[in-house]
């Protein structure tokens, strides 16, 4: 015969939820997901890679949703602060640059 313990004393990982009570299953995420990225141009036509970053929230399944404001930075890490949705400056330099018009 094969004992079994009463789901009291399993360890929680092993015990069943209750009908209708789910265990949140969401974990904050420790790195920031990269959710954009796109070209833009300084003044004198220097092109540029700008990232724009954000921390989510992931749930178990690994399916991920937003969570919290965006940020951006060149390709190299750079912070770059944003104007507007087609302007944006360097922190380090004060260096303005717009979006690529296709």
């Amino acid at each position: 015969m094969i004992a079994v313990a009463a789901p009291e004393n399993q360890p929680p990982e092993l015990r069943k939820s209750e009908p209708g009570k789910e265990r949140s299953e969401t974990m904050e995420s420790k790195e920031p997901r990269q959710i954009n990225e796109f070209k833009v141009m300084d003044e004198h036509g220097n092109d540029y890679t700008l990232v724009e970053y954000q921390n989510v929230t992931e749930t178990r399944s690994l399916k991920w949703r937003r969570a919290g404001p965006s940020w951006f930075a060149l390709a190299d890490g750079t912070p770059v602060g944003k104007i507007d949705d087609e302007t944006f400056k360097i922190e380090t330099s004060d260096t303005v640059l717009r979006r690529h018009t296709a």
